[in-house]
């Protein structure tokens, strides 16, 4: 699933931007991530590729059109907490599962 988040990013640049992921960290999961990028005009090579939380920075704009072509707008702290557990990390900070930890 691509996920973009609920809150802006006031950028360097002078535009505000949120994150887009996909909380499928598979190979497939990926190819899903660059296709809504292509589907959304960004370069591959804009891709943070964060071990964990692969993304992509987007304009509003942008962000609306990723909804409108089926992307599930998630609160920033949902977002993160499903893309780590897909990855089989917590997120309470330590990077290990703890038993606490939803599966």
């Amino acid at each position: 699933m691509i996920l973009v988040d609920d809150r802006p990013t006031n950028g360097r640049y002078g535009w505000d931007w949120y994150h887009m992921a996909t909380d499928n960290l598979t190979a497939e999961g990926l190819d899903e991530l660059h296709a809504m990028a292509d589907r959304l005009g960004l370069q591959r090579r804009w891709i943070h590729n964060h071990p964990g939380i692969p993304h992509y920075d987007v304009p509003a704009e942008k962000k609306l059109e990723a909804i409108r072509l089926g992307a599930e707008e998630v609160t920033t702290r949902e977002l993160v907490r499903r893309c780590r557990r897909r990855h089989g990390r917590s997120t309470q900070g330590s990077g290990r599962r703890t038993s606490q930890d939803p599966q």
